[in-house]
């Protein structure tokens, strides 16, 4: 442009490249401004020695000052566009990610007893037949405990459905406990009936969980408003055979 001013005065490139410094950057306006403020004076010190003619010296000026003016506008607005552009993605990152964690719950949720919070009968179904694939797959023992509550019926007619319910949810936190120590799958199978499942234990380490279960839930005492009672349990334990073709065999067994 300074060359320019020698020939024909004008300022066509200085032009052409603040506005496509406007285009081709994404920078924060103020720190634009200072660029093309750089630039203007530059221009404008240096504009005297090449330009004679001081009313066209002071056009071009005029000129230059204009398109840096047109410059920072288009930045701005390519900014902020920018900037919408971000805060909306963002956003939808956040939202998508808030809406994988709902799902997340929810599948969650459909696998879990919503009294006990361990599994619920679906779940345990589903679980126990990809164990009898492993377990003929990769031929590991695979045992099964069916629980029943003793005289249930009982608890809820002498003592009210509220005591029946605090029996039912204690067992859960019971088998529960039982879950963690010792890597079983436990459920709730239905009513007052609970399900464990465990693979690569023996027959004696069945029979020992089996009396964890016995003495935690006989030293339970399980109280609602003014009723008191100590709840017994019935247990059947199943080991899987090679005739057994499907996951229902295995539980009849058990039951």
């Amino acid at each position: 442009t300074l060359m320019d001013q020698k020939t024909s005065g004008q300022i066509i490139v200085f032009m052409i490249a603040v506005i496509s410094m406007a285009f081709t950057q994404i920078i924060p306006p103020v720190h634009f401004f200072f660029e093309l403020m750089i630039a203007e004076l530059i221009f404008l010190i240096l504009l005297p020695m090449f330009q004679k003619n001081d009313t066209s010296a002071f056009l071009n000026g005029i000129n230059s000052f204009g398109f840096i003016c047109i410059a920072w506008a288009v930045s701005c607005m390519r900014f902020k566009k920018h900037l919408e552009d971000y805060m909306l993605r963002k956003l939808l990152h956040k939202k998508n990610d808030e809406l994988l964690q709902k799902n997340k719950e929810l599948e969650y949720l459909s696998k879990i007893d919503g009294m006990t919070g361990i599994y619920n009968r679906q779940s345990f179904e589903r679980m126990l037949e990809e164990g009898l694939k492993r377990c003929y797959q990769q031929d590991e023992p695979l045992s099964l405990i069916m629980i029943d509550i003793d005289d249930f019926k009982s608890i809820n007619d002498n003592y009210g459905h509220q005591t029946g319910d605090n029996c039912i949810n204690r067992l859960g936190s019971v088998l529960n406990e039982i879950m963690q120590k010792y890597t079983c799958i436990c459920a709730r199978y239905g009513g007052d009936e609970f399900i464990l499942i465990a693979r690569d234990i023996d027959k004696e380490r069945m029979e020992e969980v089996c009396e964890k279960i016995r003495t935690a839930v006989q030293s339970l005492e399980i109280s609602w408003s003014e009723h008191s009672v100590r709840a017994t349990v019935s247990m059947g334990i199943a080991f899987h055979l090679p005739e057994m073709k499907n996951w229902q065999d295995f539980l009849k067994q058990a039951d």
